[in-house]
């Protein structure tokens, strides 16, 4: 079983790292970046050099896509092969232990081609950096030729949509016009209109035999019957895409439920409901909300046991 050397690339030139970097023992395993979005909410291919870290690597940040973990680069050295390479930091690996990564399929092959799904590696990282000592950035500037950023924002005099998301409560929403959906209902915003919608009360969703309430299937993947987007059927014209919030998490789209949108013509993105709602807004606003609608389930729905 080769040993695999793996060491974070700062922004340092390369003859720096020697001096700057800790190395750790740990273990490399491999998954399917591509069944969702990773908690720094990048969508990746499986054959793309991505990897994982452990909680203890990544840390906690107030909002996990913004971790200044996220995007960081690391090499992987194979001394076997003799071969290099780099990967981009995209997701939290919850099993990992602090010192293990979790690469994609594609790269675990590229890297350790007679592995057997886990192999042992060496892994450098940078230590953490000091905290500034002062918010002093200088005197301030006396030239006219400063840029004003607030000016460049596109959209800053654009109507946000009476059917923007203004708040995501664990049982309902609030909306821009005023409206509130609670009691555990989610919403479905289509046309610059608000409907409560409980995909989980429609037949088909889940796994048969299953609490009614479950909307995950046998293979682990959220799926909803097709009476779940009845409206969706009647509405004309169709927006073009849906934003699909699943809740506090991201789960795989069964591939019923994605063949059945996309056969009305739309294209379907799935997230979790705080960033999908964040993306309807910001696409309402930028195209329409004839063209862009959304499907969300509230951050509090926890799927029913057994």
């Amino acid at each position: 079983m080769p040993s695999i050397t793996s060491t974070f690339l700062s922004l340092l030139p390369l003859l720096l790292l020697p001096l700057l970097t800790l190395a750790y023992t740990g273990e490399m395993t491999h998954y399917s970046p591509s069944v969702g979005r990773g908690s720094c909410g990048y969508l990746s291919g499986d054959n793309d050099n991505v990897v994982a870290l452990s909680h203890e690597m990544m840390g906690h940040a107030a909002n996990p896509n913004q971790n200044p973990k996220c995007g960081t680069k690391i090499g992987i050295w194979n001394p076997r092969t003799r071969k290099h390479h780099t990967a981009t930091v995209v997701d939290t690996c919850g099993a990992c232990k602090k010192f293990d990564i979790d690469v994609s399929d594609g790269l675990f092959e590229r890297v350790a081609p007679d592995g057997d799904g886990r192999n042992g590696s060496d892994n450098s990282f940078p230590p953490p950096s000091n905290a500034p000592t002062t918010a002093n950035r200088g005197p301030a500037s006396d030239e006219d030729t400063q840029t004003d950023f607030s000016s460049m924002n596109v959209l800053g005099n654009a109507p946000a949509p009476t059917t923007a998301i203004d708040a995501c409560l664990s049982h309902g929403f609030h909306l821009d016009n005023g409206v509130k959906i609670g009691g555990g209902s989610g919403c479905l915003l289509i046309a610059g209109e608000a409907f409560g919608w409980t995909p989980w009360s429609a037949p088909g969703s889940g796994t048969p035999g299953k609490d009614p309430r479950s909307m995950i299937n046998a293979k682990g993947q959220w799926q909803a019957g097709e009476s779940a987007w009845g409206i969706l059927e009647v509405v004309w014209p169709k927006p073009d895409l849906l934003i699909l919030g699943l809740g506090p998490s991201v789960l795989p789209l069964a591939p019923e439920t994605r063949r059945w949108i996309n056969g009305l013509g739309i294209r379907v993105d799935v997230q979790g409901t705080r960033n999908a709602a964040a993306q309807f807004n910001l696409l309402a606003t930028e195209r329409g909300v004839g063209e862009v609608a959304a499907a969300l389930i509230p951050i509090g729905w926890r799927e029913p046991r057994g």
